[in-house]
C-alpha cells in the first residue's frame, strides 16, 4: 500500500535527520496503525532501499 510505505519513508527519514526522535509507539498513536505493523514496514521499506538513506 502507498501510504505504508509513505508512512515507513517518513519514520526512516526522521529517525536518520534527528538524533532524538519519535518512538515507534508515538507513531503509532498518530498514524492508527498497528506497533508490529509499523515496525514490519520500517523494516521492509529500509531493506527495499538497501539501508541506502543519504542521497
Amino acid at each position: 500500500c502507498g501510504r505504508r510505505m509513505f508512512v515507513a519513508a517518513i519514520i526512516s527519514a526522521s529517525k536518520f535527520i534527528y538524533d532524538q526522535t519519535y518512538s515507534n509507539r508515538a507513531w503509532h498513536k498518530i498514524t492508527k496503525l498497528p506497533l508490529t505493523q509499523i515496525s514490519d514496514m520500517e523494516r521492509a521499506f529500509l531493506d527495499m532501499i538497501d539501508y541506502r538513506l543519504y542521497v
